[in-house]
């Protein structure tokens, strides 16, 4: 393999590195249920929207994501507290 490598180099042909990944999908299916409760704890007074979303394995992006559905969903530009969602999204 070294070799292989040497003598591809020594050349001057280039080598390309494939790899390959294999296993279970890697996109996590959230429940609604899972939504409500993680978005609805980024909603707490003093809580930073980064350490919410590594506390519960989803990306800052995602999570950011979802507070904008919920603020959709209650018809206001921003939410500032979860009292104030609509039942659907509780």
């Amino acid at each position: 393999m070294v070799n292989a490598m040497l003598d591809a180099r020594q050349e001057g042909d280039s080598y390309r590195r494939v790899e390959l990944i294999t296993g279970e999908r890697r996109r996590r299916p959230w429940t609604s249920e899972e939504k409500a409760r993680i978005a609805a704890e980024s909603f707490e007074e003093g809580a930073n929207i980064s350490e919410v979303a590594r506390r519960n394995g989803v990306a800052r992006g995602l999570l950011t994501s979802w507070r904008r559905q919920v603020a959709a969903a209650a018809g206001k530009a921003t939410v500032t507290s979860p009292r104030s969602w609509p039942d659907q999204c509780r």
